[in-house]
């Protein structure tokens, strides 16, 4: 589930997922082949690249919020930045292993539960749309509202976290001769 981020607590995982969310969706995007916009990349060296372009984008963001008004402007920019490259990513996983939404928004962000669907509705596969529905807006506003937990899970979701605990300095998050996704 969503809020089950302390079952990691003593992982790394937990802590990056935590304190730096967007170097776990980073790592994530990597294990996932994807590029630094969260969309599937076009070749494995691209994928490879993720984790540094992003780390560059950090890195480019720190040494511009000390100076007055212009680090504000910076600090909206990379928050939005990692929301989007975050609901991008978390759209692809819920798509490629076809998880369901993982809250009900009851009208935030446009979305509805899977009690308020017609009968014919609630038998079919979800879709991802753009204009509503549990779909992109859930992505959206896990990221926007709970990046943290959301993070986590997307981590947990592409590896054994009890056989292959997490590492914070690689690329992909996890050892180096770990599986990149189980």
């Amino acid at each position: 589930t969503l809020c089950s981020c302390c079952d990691v607590l003593t992982q790394s995982t937990f802590w990056i997922g935590l304190f730096c969310p967007i170097i776990l969706v980073a790592q994530v995007m990597t294990r996932l082949e994807l590029n630094w916009y969260g969309q599937p990349a076009q070749s494995k060296q691209q994928a490879k690249m993720t984790y540094n372009v992003v780390t560059g984008i950090i890195i480019f963001s720190l040494l511009f919020w000390s100076i007055p008004f212009v680090g504000s402007a910076v600090a909206v920019m990379f928050y939005f930045f990692m929301v989007y490259i975050g609901m991008h990513t978390r759209a692809y996983m819920r798509q490629t292993y076809q998880i369901p939404p993982s809250i009900s928004l009851c009208g935030c962000c446009g979305g509805s539960t899977k009690k308020n669907r017609t009968p014919q509705e609630k038998g079919a596969p979800q879709q991802r749309t753009r204009s509503g529905g549990d779909n992109v807006f859930d992505d959206c506003c896990c990221m926007l509202f709970c990046s943290c937990c959301t993070t986590i899970q997307m981590a947990r979701h592409t590896h054994n976290d009890k056989e292959y605990p997490g590492y914070c300095c690689t690329s992909t998050g996890l050892e180096l001769d770990a599986p990149e996704i189980v």
